[in-house]
């Protein structure tokens, strides 16, 4: 990593990142007994069509984030015709039409019931991880808003 990045986002110690790391071993684990599909980020294990994806910082921000990932197919299916080609996503084509929704205000009822999934999850997850005695709340995080944070406190 570059010194401004890490002047700007001081690593935690040694002893904080293990026991972040142990305590998100803990939250795929509860969340897998409760029949979620869930992955660790940056592990060998990659979520393919959707789950919960734990990722966890090593910088002095939040300990780890909870994410819900939908199905590719339910994530893209608001694009139209020539904006989505299998696999692959025209980024200039999608880009200009969500910034005519955004400009419309317009939601297409598929990103609708995207967002409303996502937050039903966000909300399962939550009551999951506090159940099993975890410390889980929405992230409230304007780049992730569905994301469910967890402290190891």
């Amino acid at each position: 990593m570059n010194e401004d990045y890490e002047r700007r986002f001081p690593r935690v110690p040694d002893e904080v990142r293990n026991e972040r790391r142990r305590v998100a071993v803990r939250v795929c684990a509860e969340l897998r007994r409760a029949g979620l599909p869930t992955s660790l980020a940056n592990d060998n294990d990659k979520l393919a069509e959707g789950g919960a994806l734990v990722e966890v910082f090593d910088d002095e921000g939040p300990d780890m984030f909870v994410s819900w990932r939908v199905s590719e197919e339910l994530e893209w299916s608001w694009l139209g015709p020539g904006e989505r080609d299998g696999e692959n996503i025209n980024l200039e084509s999608t880009a200009r039409r969500l910034s005519e929704l955004h400009e419309s205000g317009d939601v297409p009822p598929m990103m609708r019931h995207s967002a409303q999934v996502k937050e039903l999850m966000m909300n399962t997850v939550i009551g999951i991880l506090v159940s099993a005695g975890l410390h889980a709340h929405p992230a409230n995080d304007s780049y992730s808003p569905y994301a469910v944070q967890v402290t190891c406190a």
